[in-house]
Parts: structure tokens; sequence; C-alpha cells
């Protein structure tokens, strides 16, 4: 440290590694109770850190430091308010003169004030309001605006959150003004961030000093004390944070405050013009039901005498929380119809047997082998191809139970197999044929009503609103850790846990393991769970609950299973990783299998707020699909293959098809969850009548909990890696017959077997010798398996060069696409086109060769000049492009507008490394050269195949 500027000053020591400067300058200042904190730029390497008693002292100091030698900036430290403040950064596209700059800054401004006050009237803004601070110069835009009248109580939760959703409405606003928002950069908010100060520069651009803004009257007489942002004025208004946390019982959650600013802004009518807000844009909101009451439990409305006058006993689809009487509303209706035949249609095997065993003379259709023609039977929805239609083509009633999640399995390519076609058509023919129809489900949708009503018109709707979860709690923890911990301190103090995850099978084992060592007496039920145990479990849960401390249970048991003792079960965990790309939905659906929670309360976490913009309606799954097929074929006369219809403004229409209105609505609320799994979350839980909880906090280290749950999940990982490396080797034969069989029914040492099998298939090793325990934990993992075959796809033994690569893959593409296309469903065809790796190397190539290179493993070099007019010359056009390519590799696109050549550099190398595993980086210190690197194991690794195969 040093003293200088009339203060201590903090730098790098590398002597001192328990601290770094920032962290020392702030023990410091809290330790002479300082309130303003700075930060000094004394070159690309590092900041100095410092603080001084009060804006005040700091100002004093300020005026005596030379104009060459101020380059301070702010330090906004994590808790502590702040100023409302923006950044707009904008690059230009050609050399602007002063009075350009001018008028344009002018625009900005005007155009932010204007959406500003659209979005927040109850806090509005006229232009004496704002400091407008300019580093404006050239070819780029650079403006701070700070507005002393509203401050908020963190950066980084209420002020992010706040502007997040202010960003919201941009679209709203004309292209114009749409157009100039979008350089307002949205990355600024981040914990301790650093903002320049009035009168300084940046130690590398010394020649551009940030001051006041010359066309802002009130800015070039306001005193310098305003255009600090931590100066907060005794007189500044607190936006949202106060009345939406006592509204909310809500702690600063950022993602949580992110939800409850929108919630509010959409029930107190603001920007009532906005249509695609949180609420709005969801496709439940709202039902419209033709019958609509609240009450316990479902009525017994409807349920027919054996007769079927449709006028009078019309088909039904019953939406009404989890745990309102919808099985008892199913076992009253068989009984009212006995002399009628009924095929329950179920998403599970689990809820297939639940059905079988609460519904009265009900089959398994596991237990009738060949074609089905059973009076009543109870079936999985990948085995529909199995039921004998001429049976079933009069006095049938259909009961299809926790719809959503069917019309998802129908969509599963991977769960219907061969079949995928088959049961499509024979779904369609058992809903069409039958006499009535009942679909219930707590989750239904306008958009499913209306694809269940396209294949039948006599559907009444009805909506039950009572709110099971009424006041229920929510708590929602930050920190996985602390939620195992708190499991830990619950089950110590003797209360009952049901554990709900979308974890990993492997890690939800661990997890287990851990409680066991514990002394703590549990059950575990993942896809590895033998098929019986899963059956037991499902039908007899009210009795095995009462030995056990705690239950944990994956999707594999998400539905089929119900927990009826009243006071038994004490809380409710759910973990989901939002990796597994398991739906909100779902995941609710998982912790309402406790029909009594005790405690009335749910411990959640949720590992990552994800922020994708993955199309989330129907029209923009529509749009992303003839997207992929445009780039696959070359022209979009294949379309109408798709079954995708246009009217005669080229605009695309819900087509009647069936298959592809179920796929572009389930692909739509899958991205929904994606997108912003945790916002989505709790938005579902407080329209369901709960109070949502923020849990902060972290665990201490070493925590001996955390400690025992690491090493089990290394453990399994390390023992499951050394079964699929001593797995016994299968030939083509065996692999056939195994692989025609479920899952399910596979034995451990089969799936290794069969796990084996596929990585060296995919890796092309034909050695057992080769995969030991250590191979196999480096390589299966899906960015490796991916890189690994797109870098084959770009290799000599596919084409002599890029080009020919290319052409050959999307010949094969174009081969298979037709091919699925002319099946009666398409189904495979969706898929395909979800998946294609044609338009993920064709963008890949694109930039490498645009870059200067010529074949994946190049070993050219590209002056730093030269890469950079290149990728000029290819930005717009990838500009363009950004939010398609982003949706294709599931990447959030980047928030911010201040696209330097290390920014674009760095887009450019995200989407190299997913698809190639390669990056383009410096090949000096001085960054006057660039070449290829490789990352990934398969390419790096010594004696490589690749490298052998490669392009030169």
């Amino acid at each position: 440290m040093n003293h200088k500027f009339e203060s201590t000053y903090f730098k790098t020591d590398k002597t001192t590694q328990a601290q770094g400067p920032q962290a020392r300058s702030y023990e410091w200042g809290d330790k002479n109770s300082h309130q303003f904190f700075v930060a000094f730029d004394t070159g690309p390497a590092y900041f100095e850190y410092s603080s001084y008693k009060d804006p005040a002292r700091f100002l004093e100091a300020y005026a005596s430091v030379p104009d060459a030698d101020r380059c301070f900036f702010e330090q906004i430290r994590e808790g502590h308010a702040c100023n409302e403040y923006y950044d707009i950064e904008w690059t230009l596209g050609q050399v602007a003169d002063k009075s350009d700059i001018l008028r344009l800054e002018q625009q900005m401004f005007t155009a932010f004030l204007n959406a500003r006050n659209q979005y927040a009237p109850d806090y509005p803004l006229d232009t004496a309001h704002c400091r407008v601070l300019s580093a404006s110069k050239n070819k780029k835009i650079s403006l701070h605006i700070i507005i002393p009248t509203y401050m908020f109580e963190n950066n980084n939760r209420h002020m992010k959150a706040f502007v997040l959703s202010f960003k919201d409405t941009w679209s709203s606003a004309s292209d114009e003004d749409s157009a100039l928002l979008d350089h307002i950069d949205t990355t600024v908010y981040t914990m301790n961030r650093v903002m320049r100060i009035l009168g300084s520069c940046k130690f590398k651009d010394l020649d551009r000093p940030l001051m006041r803004a010359q066309w802002h009257e009130p800015s070039m007489v306001a005193e310098d004390k305003e255009f600090l942002i931590t100066n907060i004025g005794p007189d500044s208004v607190q936006p949202l944070v106060d009345t939406v946390k006592a509204k909310f019982m809500q702690t600063p959650q950022a993602t949580q405050f992110e939800m409850h600013c929108k919630t509010a802004r959409c029930s107190s009518g603001w920007n009532a013009r906005q249509r695609d807000t949180i609420i709005s844009q969801t496709p439940h909101e709202p039902l419209h039901a033709d019958t609509v009451y609240n009450a316990r439990y479902v009525k017994h409305l409807m349920l027919g005498r054996g007769r079927f006058d449709t006028a009078k006993q019309p088909s039904l689809i019953i939406r009404c929380d989890t745990g309102g009487g919808k099985t008892r509303y199913t076992e009253a209706l068989v009984k009212a119809n006995n002399g009628c035949k009924f095929v329950a249609v179920s998403c599970r095997r689990t809820q297939g047997s639940t059905q079988q065993a609460r519904l009265e003379n009900f089959n398994s259709y596991q237990d009738v082998p060949g074609v089905i023609a059973c009076n009543k039977i109870a079936i999985q929805a990948e085995s529909l191809y199995r039921l004998d239609m001429k049976f079933y083509a009069e006095n049938t009633i259909v009961i299809l139970d926790e719809l959503s999640s069917l019309i998802k399995q129908m969509c599963s390519d991977k769960t219907m197999g061969n079949k995928h076609g088959l049961n499509l058509l024979f779904f369609e023919m058992l809903i069409r044929t039958a006499s009535r129809v009942i679909c219930l489900d707590a989750d239904v949708t306008d958009a499913e009503v209306d694809i269940m009503k396209s294949l039948r018109s006599d559907f009444h709707v009805t909506n039950n609103t009572f709110q099971q979860q009424k006041d229920d709690t929510v708590v929602l923890f930050d920190s996985l850790d602390m939620l195992v911990i708190k499991v830990q301190e619950l089950l110590k103090d003797r209360k009952r846990i049901w554990i709900s995850t979308t974890m990993s099978a492997e890690r939800a084992e661990a997890l287990h393991n851990t409680l066991t060592a514990a002394g703590r007496n549990g059950m575990c039920i993942t896809k590895d769970t033998q098929e019986c145990e899963k059956q037991d479990a499902s039908k007899n849960i009210n009795d095995i609950m009462t030995d056990l401390d705690y239950f944990i249970h994956t999707p594999t048991i998400s539905v089929g299973v119900d927990y009826n003792i009243i006071d038994h079960v004490d809380y409710v965990v759910g973990i989901f990783s939002t990796h597994s790309e398991v739906d909100v939905e779902t995941c609710i659906q998982m912790m309402r299998r406790v029909r009594h929670n005790k405690e009335k309360t749910y411990l959640i976490h949720a590992d990552a707020t994800t922020n994708k913009k993955l199309p989330a309606t129907a029209q923009e799954v529509k749009g992303w699909l003839c997207n992929q097929l445009k780039h696959i074929t070359g022209e979009i006369k294949g379309t109408p293959l798709l079954r995708l219809i246009f009217n005669d403004e080229k605009e695309l229409k819900v087509p009647d098809y069936l298959y592809h209105r179920m796929y572009c609505h389930v692909t739509a609320m899958k991205n929904l969850s994606i997108n912003n799994f945790r916002l989505r979350l709790i938005e579902k839980m407080t329209r369901a009548g709960c109070v949502v909880i923020g849990e902060e906090g972290r665990p201490p280290k070493n925590h001996p909990v955390i400690t025992s749950l690491r090493q089990e999940e290394e453990a399994i990982a390390s023992a499951a890696c050394q079964q699929i490396a001593d797995a016994d080797p299968v030939d083509e034969d065996e692999i056939r017959t195994l692989l025609e069989r479920k899952d399910c029914d596979l034995s451990a040492a089969q799936k290794a077997s069969i796990q084996k099998y596929k990585l060296m298939r995919v890796f092309d090793v034909k050695s057992h010798n080769t995969v030991t325990a250590d191979w196999v934990k480096t390589y299966d993992n899906k960015h490796e398996k991916d890189v690994y075959t797109n870098l084959v796809a770009l290799s000599a033994r596919t084409g002599p060069s890029l080009k020919a690569c290319l052409d050959k893959v999307q010949l094969d593409e174009n081969i298979l696409l037709d091919y699925s296309l002319r099946d009666a469903t398409s189904a495979k065809a969706h898929s395909k086109l979800e998946r294609s790796q044609f338009v993920k190397l064709e963008c890949a190539v694109d930039i490498l060769t645009a870059c200067g290179f010529n074949a994946t493993f190049a070993t050219n070099e590209v002056s730093t000049e030269d890469l950079k007019e290149r990728i000029n010359m290819i930005w717009r056009d990838l500009e363009n492009k950004m939010s398609h390519i982003c949706n294709g590799l599931k990447k959030p696109r980047p928030t911010h507008n201040n696209w330097t050549f290390e920014n674009k550099l760095k887009f450019l190398c995200t989407v190299l490394n997913e698809v190639l595993g390669v990056k383009i980086i410096s090949a000096n210190k001085r960054r006057t050269r660039y070449h290829l690197k490789h990352f990934s194991a398969t390419a790096t690794a010594e004696n490589s195949p690749l490298r052998a195969h490669a392009l030169l």
C-alpha cells in the first residue's frame, strides 16, 4: 500500500495471498468509518483501491489532482445504496463529427427518457432530474446517466432487477427508439462495480475524459457531488423496493426481485400496451373455461350414466390443483358408467400401476400380452400401438390423466423410439373415435385446450380455482450446500423430509449415502433403481414412509405416486438442476406428490438462473424451425412438408396438424423454464398462493456435511466410470437386442455394456483396453462427444476441404430429413431439425474461414490488424444471426452492446469452442498475432487420431 491523494491506496501484493487489494481497502475503510470508495486505474494490469470519509472529502482531494493523473473510478460496494444510473455504449459504423455526436447523444437521451417514463410512471423523470456525462468521440457514443432523485438499496440486486425488467419493455417502443435503447449496457450492475468519475479517463484512453454533456443544461450547472452514484441525498426516493418487499415478504434476492418488479408492473397496469411481460406471455394464463368454480375438491359434474348424449354429456377438460380430488372423480366416473369400456392413458409405468390399483377392475397393459382388447385397461402412452382400435371404436371412455405431461410424452422421440409415429396415430384415433374423453391436470393451458379441440369439438372446460397451497411458505435457497445442511439439521431434530430432485441419479445417490452415513433411514428412487422397487414405491408409499426419516425421488416417478398420510411429512424439499431441462411444471408436480405438508413449507434450491432467450411461444418455435430448415435445405420450399401454413401476408398460421401443434407448444413450454428457471418457479408458486422467501448465505469452509457429500459424489462417479471400463464387450447383434429393450428392464451390467459400446463407437476406439476408468471420466461427457463428432465431420475422412465436408454433412442431413418428412407424422423431422449438426458446423466454418483459418487444425497465424478487419467484415451479418446462433447452441445471447474487438472475438471463440473445442488466441504477449488453439481432450491428447486426419 502507499499514501497518495490524501488517502491510503492498496495495490496487488504478490507476497500477500490471503486478501486482494480491494478486500484490504474495504477492511481499512471500515476500520476508519469511511463511506466513499474509489479505484485508481494504474494501467491494464490492475487497479489500486482506497476510500475516503465521505464524498465531500474525496472531492476536496480530487480537486488538487492534475488532469493527467485523473484515472479515478467510483466503487459501488456490494450491500451499499446507489443512485439510479445507466451506462450507454454505442459503437458507430463510421466516424462522426462533433455536431453529429451531440445530435446522436440527445437522440439517445430522449429515447431513454421516454421509455423510462413509460416503464415506471409512478417514478417520473424529466431532464432536470438527470445528470449526464459524456465521453463520446469519433466512432463511439459513451454516456453515463445518473439520477440522484431515485436510489436503490443495492446495485447488483435491486438496481439490476429494475433495469432487466425495464429492458423487457424496450421492444414495445418504436423501431427507432428500440434500436437506440439496445445500446444501454445492462452488464454494469455487478458486485463491487467500478464506474468512472467526472473528469477522469481510462488509463488506456487518456484522450477521452468523462465530462459534463454540453447540450444538457442541468448537468452544466450541477455540483460535482451530484454526479457520484453512491452519494445518496436526504430526499432520495426508493422506487419499488420497499413496496415489493412488503407485498411479497421477500428478502433482497436478485432473481426473485426481478420477478416481483414484473409482477408489480403487470398487476398495477404499468405499460399496459406491453404484450410480452412475464405474466402475459406465459401460455397458461389465462385459461378460458366454460365452467369456473372455487371448491376444495373437484365437483362431480357430468359423470354420465352409461348414456352418451353429447349435448348433455360432453367430453371434459378438468383443471384443478394437485390434491383436489381428480383421481376420486375418475373413480366416480368409472362407477357411474359400468357398461362402458375404459382406456386410461398415463405417461409413466408407475402412474399406470397406480391407476390399475385405484380404478375398479382395471388391467395393466404390462399383464396383457400382444394386442390389447380389455374392457378396462390402464396403459402407458408409449404402448398405445398395441391397442385393438376396432375393439375400442364404440362405447369407450378415454381418460387422459396429467394431460400436460402426456402431451410432452407424445413429443418425446427418445421415449417413443421407433414406435413414435404409430403411437401418435393411435393417440389421435383414440381421441377422435372415443365416445367421451376426460382430461385432467393441474396445469392445463389454453394451448392444450386448442390442441384437444382440434381433434374433437365437444370438450367442455372446467376450472376449479381453489388454491391448495394457499399461504404455504416457499424458502428459496441461494446455496445448495446451505439447503443440504438445513436438511441434516431437520433430520437431526426428528423431522421427516420428502426430497424431490432433478439432479442426476449419481448425485441423488450421493445425497442419499451422505444422509444414511449420518445415521438417517431413507430411500432413494432414481432411473437406475430396479423396476420392481419403483412399482413398490408407487403402490405402497404410504406404508413405506412409516419407517423412513426421508424419501428421495427423481422424475422417474414424478407422477403416479401419492403420499396421503396427514401430518407425517414435516417438510418438502426441492433440489432442481436447470441443466436437466426438466420444466418447472414437472418440478412442482413432483413436490406436490405429498398431499399433506405438516409445516406447509417448501425448501427449494434451483442451481442457476440461465437467462437465455430461446423461442418461448409457439410462433417463435415455428419461426426457428423454418430458419433451421432453410439452413439445411438452402430454401424455404420444404416448409409445407412440416405442415407449416402461410397466409396471404406470408405470416405463419397455426396448423391443424396434431404433432406439429404439440411439438411447438411443448418446446415453447420447455424453453420458458430453460430461459429463466427460478423466475418461472417463483411465478408459479406465488400464483398457487404461496409466499416466497429468500434464504441467503454460504456454508462455512470445510463443513463436515458438505465434505462428506463431495466425497460421496466423487466415489460414485469413480465407481460408475470403473463399471463402464470393466463392462463385458458386446457385438453388433447383442447390442441390437439390448437396445430394443426398455431402459428400465436392463440390469446395471447391461447398461454399462451399452454405454461402453456407444463410447467406443463415438470415439472410433477399436481396443477395449483403451477404455479405462480415467479414459471414461475424461471422454464420457456431451461436450467431448460433440466436439469429436464435429471435428471428424470436418476432417479429411469426410472431404478434401472444409466446404466439401460441409456439403457432405448437408447432403446427409437433407436425405434423412426428406425421408422423415415423408413419414405420416414427420415426428423424426422435428427432432432432426432441432439437433442439426450442419447448422452448427456451417456457423463455425464461416467464422474460421472469415478469420483466415482454412482448417480446424490450421497452424498459420493472422496479424491483429488483419483479424480485426476480417471480423468487422462479417460482424453485421453475425449480429443479425446472433439470436439464432445462441438458440442453436443453447447459450445466452450477450446482453451488452459494447462490441469492441475483444468482445467480438470473445463471442466468436464461444461459438468455436462450443462446436469445435477451439479458440482464436494471441500467439505472443504483445498480441500482435493470433492463432488457433484446441482445448478439448479429444484434440489435445497425445497421438490424437484427429490430427492424423486433419485437413491441411
